[in-house]
Order: structure tokens, then C-alpha cells, then sequence
């Protein structure tokens, strides 16, 4: 299977889904905004964010090849990797200052609230 192939999808944003062009690859979306940002496809949230194409899709390739991407929802993962978090972040955090993990607000119950919303969106624009 080629990686990263061009492909339009839906990112989630505060307060609704928008569409980006980008490449996706098992699951996993690139696209460059003010970095190069990966996404979860089936929720459209963002995983890490990093300045350059080569770290990005380096990176990118080994969060898509760790397990299956595949879930939607909240709790989608826990039917293909309940630790799927805390493996990301291993890998994320092996490249140091050059690759910015991104954190969900889960503290902050409206931005919470904001995100399922549009992941619940993606979710459905997806099927």
C-alpha cells in the first residue's frame, strides 16, 4: 500500500467540521496550515502539529502503522486499543520540541462539548 495518498477531510474546528485537502494514510490525515498537522480521520482531531512535511509523515507513519485507526466516537478506541493514548504519546514525545502533541481540554467541558459535536458531525459526513 502506497502512504499518504492526496485526499480531501474533515477536520474538527470549534463549533463545526471544515473540509481541507491534504494526504491520508490508514486512518491518519496530513494537512499544512501554519504546520504540518495530523489528524484521526474518523473524529477529526488533531494529534500533533509539526513544522516540516519530512517529521510529519515520518511520524505520521508511525502512529498510523501502530494499530488500527479505523474507530469513530469517544470511545471508539477502546474497541481496537485502550492504551491507543498513552502509546501515541510515547511516540509523539521520542521527538521531543519538534513535535507538538496536542492535548484534549477535557477540563474545559464546553470545548469538550464543542469537539464531540463536530467529531459527531465527521463522524456522520464520513458514513
Amino acid at each position: 500500500m502506497k502512504k499518504w495518498q492526496p485526499e480531501k477531510f474533515w477536520i474538527a474546528t470549534y463549533g463545526e467540521p471544515l473540509q481541507v485537502q491534504g494526504f491520508a494514510y490508514l486512518g491518519l490525515g496530513l494537512d499544512e496550515r501554519n504546520d504540518w498537522i495530523c489528524t484521526h480521520l474518523g473524529t477529526g482531531f488533531r494529534i500533533f502539529g509539526t513544522k516540516t512535511w519530512f517529521l510529519a509523515s515520518k511520524v505520521g507513519i508511525e502512529l498510523a502503522e501502530m494499530c488500527d485507526w479505523d474507530w469513530s466516537g469517544e470511545q471508539g478506541h477502546l474497541n481496537r486499543d485502550p492504551d491507543i493514548r498513552t502509546k501515541a504519546g510515547i511516540i509523539v514525545a521520542a521527538y521531543g520540541d519538534m513535535v507538538k502533541w496536542t492535548k484534549r481540554a477535557s477540563d474545559d467541558k464546553r470545548k469538550f462539548e464543542i469537539d464531540w459535536t463536530a467529531a459527531s458531525q465527521i463522524a456522520r459526513l464520513r458514513a
